[in-house]
């Protein structure tokens, strides 16, 4: 039950993220002088890819169904956060 609730969750998210985002301003040139103070988030995002758009949510829901398919194969015994 649990791995139908967090995929749920994941697809849930995701789609109120993607409508969000449609909703908010462009970024302004100071918000993008900002970004360069991050140099390691930039870098992960160039390298990486955005974290938005299907690309992002096909490799977040792999990693998910990856995790509850190995869960399963060991007897369901998961670490739990409990």
């Amino acid at each position: 039950m649990r791995a139908i609730t967090t995929l749920g969750s994941y697809i849930t998210g995701f789609v109120l993220e993607e409508q969000a985002r449609r909703q908010r301003e462009k970024p302004s040139p100071s918000d993008l002088d900002q970004a360069q103070a991050t140099p390691t988030l930039l870098a992960a995002i160039r390298d990486g890819g955005s974290p938005d758009g299907p690309a992002a949510f096909e490799d977040g829901l792999a990693l998910l169904l990856d995790g509850i398919e190995a869960t399963l194969r060991n007897g369901g015994d998961a670490p739990s956060a409990r």
